[in-house]
């Protein structure tokens, strides 16, 4: 056969896997960088044929980065219905354990649903949704289903491990091809009938999709972010910790908006906690004295002065690859895509920032890759990490004193920097409960945050686990579809004046922004607007003045005298309370020490 079109490249990139995954499955699954090829080969030859059909479709394959996947599989998804096999309606080729078959199928993630009801009682609710849908599949194509409907779950064969069990019940229709046919019902590989199936079946899945969401019964993880904040909130108040609800709304519609979030602001004001929190409450709780691969806290060292403190290294004398603890988050987040990782730097600034972290700042924004090392063996790391994963999120804290740098206007614009501040009713609230920590981001908050944050007090604490929250109750894979799939603003003139408006003032004084600016905005304008419909338009552009604005100021009173005061007009204290009371004491430490920049000691 001459590989010419994509579904040949496709079915030799198949049989390829098939012949060795096996093997390479029992061995050092590192080194099989061979198969892997094999697996992004066939998202690419998927891609191209269906960019002559439709560019819409979501393709993703799955085979284990650090582990080889025990059943591993390549979905095809309309992205308004899912990008994960963990929920949804999607096309999937699923390979069975031994290799000797690969199925074509329409399917229903599993993985939520045992979440949401327990393994028992979710795999026999798929048999009956299964049905459901096979009954309007027939008034489609009532040839494609001629097999003993009730049956299908045992006739799909994949195994014996939990998973194989557990994919076997998640579908709705298939077609199985043998590695080498000899049954007249199963069919080796071939182009016309590769094509001809293919075909078939996203016809069917199109018209099955558009029925479940006219029946308002798409069986999709649609659960709204509104939602989502609010019960996190609401299992935080059941710790010792309190969080303003406008800190908490930033901070989830920044991660959002950008992966890349700073914490700045005094000592001890929660900033390591609120990270810690976020990530312990999303990730699988993990036995106690287990490091969770979910998220890790790292320490910045003073001696951070490239970037090996972070990816590691190659030592020529041992012929080993030196390992850290953030490169294995990396590997580990894209082996679980469906599933947000953290990576939380403490102390950020306590060396340039710009030395260490410059491969991950610009992987960041150019989505390419890093290269880790040339060697052809070696232990259990890749040579390239070929883009870091989307559902990693990085949150860096920052004090400044004078042992700690400042941040380059590099580093700021590409972040969300949110600032924690001490006030008197926190003091005060923190002193009446004092077995609580309670953090407020500034002393401008609207009266009616403030009231609803401070409720609560009377639950006991000793009786909730807190870790692991949001990933039973399946917000771990609501987090990531929204991140994939991102609001619209609904107040589009209003963010164009805006934007405008900004962007000549700081013109004016050479400071304006870039490109990325508007659509960091934009998109952060969008995921507040759906965490919070009732928050006013100018309390979120408050919100973007201060994280994305302001920031990037720093210098001499030559330099900034005029532009703050400027900004100070611009500011109004009540429908900006938060930038202009920054505005203000950026302009007294101007005159105070002839110098300025956002961040505080």
């Amino acid at each position: 056969m001459t590989d010419h079109s994509p579904i040949d490249k496709l079915i030799t990139n198949i049989r390829t896997i098939m012949e060795l995954y096996v093997e390479a499955r029992k061995s050092r699954w590192q080194k099989n960088k061979h198969v892997k090829d094999n697996f992004r080969d066939c998202e690419l030859n998927v891609r191209e044929y269906l960019s002559s059909v439709d560019s819409q479709y979501y393709i993703k394959a799955s085979y284990g980065i650090v582990n080889a996947a025990t059943i591993p599989w390549i979905i095809i998804s309309n992205p308004s219905v899912t990008t994960s096999a963990q929920h949804g309606i999607y096309i999937v080729f699923l390979f069975s354990e031994d290799m000797q078959s690969v199925y074509l199928c329409i399917a229903q993630g599993v993985t939520d649903k045992i979440k949401e009801k327990g393994r028992r009682q979710a795999l026999a609710y798929l048999l009956q949704e299964n049905q459901k849908m096979r009954d309007f599949i027939r008034t489609i194509d009532a040839h494609v289903i001629n097999t003993d409907e009730q049956s299908i779950h045992t006739q799909v064969q994949l195994g014996t491990s939990t998973k194989a069990e557990e994919y076997e019940h998640s579908v709705i229709i298939y077609k199985k091809y043998l590695k080498n046919a000899v049954t007249s019902d199963s069919f080796a590989l071939s182009n016309s009938q590769l094509i001809t199936d293919l075909q078939r079946y996203l016809h069917i899945y199109e018209r099955l999709v558009l029925h479940m969401k006219q029946s308002d019964n798409t069986p999709t993880h649609t659960r709204g972010l509104s939602e989502l904040v609010a019960r996190f909130r609401s299992d935080l108040s059941q710790t010792t910790y309190i969080y303003d609800q406008v800190l908490i709304e930033r901070m989830f519609a920044s991660l959002l908006a950008k992966r890349f979030v700073i914490l700045t602001g005094l000592s001890g004001s929660g900033k390591t906690q609120l990270a810690l929190k976020i990530a312990e409450w999303f990730s699988p709780n993990i036995e106690d004295g287990l490091s969770n691969p979910y998220y890790q806290l790292v320490a910045v060292g003073a001696d951070w002065h490239d970037r090996t403190s972070m990816l590691g290294y190659f030592n020529t004398l041992s012929k080993t690859y030196t390992t850290t603890t953030t490169l294995q988050l990396i590997l580990h987040a894209i082996d679980h895509q469906a599933e947000p990782h953290f990576l939380i730097l403490d102390e950020m600034n306590l060396s340039h920032v710009e030395r260490y972290f410059a491969d991950f700042l610009s992987a960041i924004e150019s989505g390419q890759g890093i290269n880790l090392h040339s060697e052809p063996d070696i232990n259990d790391v890749p040579q390239h990490i070929p883009q870091l994963p989307k559902n990693l999120f990085v949150i860096g804290t920052v004090n400044i004193d004078e042992t700690t740098h400042l941040f380059s206007p590099k580093v700021l614009d590409r972040a969300n920097v949110i600032e924690f501040r001490m006030n008197i009713d926190s003091v005060t609230m923190y002193m009446s409960h004092s077995t609580r920590i309670i953090s407020f981001p500034t002393q401008e908050l609207p009266t009616r945050r403030v009231a609803e944050s401070a409720t609560s007090y009377e639950v006991s604490v000793d009786m909730f686990e807190f870790k692991g929250q949001g990933n039973l109750q399946g917000f771990d894979t609501s987090f990531i579809t929204a991140q994939s799939l991102p609001p619209e603003i609904s107040n589009t003139s209003e963010f164009t004046d805006f934007i405008i408006k900004w962007f000549t003032l700081l013109q004016e004084y050479n400071a304006e922004f870039g490109y990325r600016t508007i659509k960091e905005a934009k998109l952060f304008l969008a995921y507040y607007q759906d965490i919070s419909a009732d928050t006013p338009l100018n309390n979120i552009f408050d919100c973007i003045i201060y994280q994305k604005i302001l920031p990037k100021l720093n210098g001499s009173r030559t330099k900034l005298s005029n532009l703050l005061e400027k900004i100070s007009k611009e500011c109004d204290a009540t429908q900006h309370p938060m930038s202009a009371a920054k505005v203000q004491r950026m302009i007294s430490q101007l005159q105070d020490q002839g110098f300025t920049s956002f961040a505080e000691a």
